[in-house]
C-alpha cells in the first residue's frame, strides 16, 4: 500500500510541476505581445508607414535569389532580384513600390521566394516579420500559440526569430 500511495504522491508532484511550468512560459510568451517575430507564412502587410518585410531561410548557397510579391488578386506586383546568397537567413524588405514604379495600396501581400539551384528554379519558404497580438494557451500537452497580425495563430516553438 506504501508503494501505490508513493506513486500516486508522485503523479500528483509531477502534475504540479507541469502546471507551474506551463504558467511560467506562459508569462513568458506574453511579454512577446506587441513585439514582432519571423513566423513561417507567405502573407505580410504593407503598411503606409512600413515595409513589408521578412526572411528567407536560404538551405544552401545560390546565384540567384529572387522574390515575388503578389496583390490579393494573385497578380505579380512586384519582382525583387536579391542576387547570389550564402545559405542562412536572408532578410528582405519591400517598400510598396510596384514594377511600374507606383506605390502600391497598404493591405495584406502575397510573398514567395525563388533560389536558382543546380536541379532550377527551387521555391522556398518565407518568414514574415509580423507583431504578436496575443498569446492563447493550448490544452494538455498542446504548448502555447502566438496569434500574429496577418498571419493568425502560429505555434510558439515554430518562431524562428523574436526581433
Amino acid at each position: 500500500f506504501s508503494t501505490v500511495t508513493g506513486i500516486q504522491s508522485l503523479q500528483e508532484s509531477f502534475s504540479q510541476l507541469a502546471a507551474a511550468m506551463q504558467s511560467n512560459q506562459a508569462l513568458q510568451a506574453s511579454m512577446l505581445v506587441g513585439r514582432s517575430v519571423l513566423a513561417p507564412g507567405d502573407k505580410g502587410a504593407l503598411d503606409a508607414n512600413a515595409p513589408l518585410s521578412g526572411a528567407v531561410d536560404l538551405p544552401a548557397s545560390t546565384t540567384e535569389l529572387t522574390l515575388n510579391v503578389y496583390d490579393a488578386g494573385g497578380q505579380l506586383v512586384r519582382r525583387l532580384p536579391l542576387g547570389a546568397q550564402a545559405a542562412g537567413l536572408v532578410q528582405f524588405s519591400w517598400d510598396g513600390i510596384t514594377d511600374r514604379g507606383e506605390r502600391a495600396a497598404p493591405g495584406t501581400y502575397r510573398v514567395r521566394a525563388e533560389a536558382l539551384t543546380a536541379d532550377g528554379q527551387t521555391g522556398l519558404q518565407t518568414l514574415m516579420k509580423t507583431r504578436v497580438e496575443s498569446v492563447s494557451l493550448g490544452r494538455a500537452g498542446e504548448g502555447l500559440t502566438l496569434n500574429l497580425a496577418g498571419l493568425g495563430p502560429v505555434a510558439l516553438a515554430d518562431v524562428k526569430q523574436i526581433l
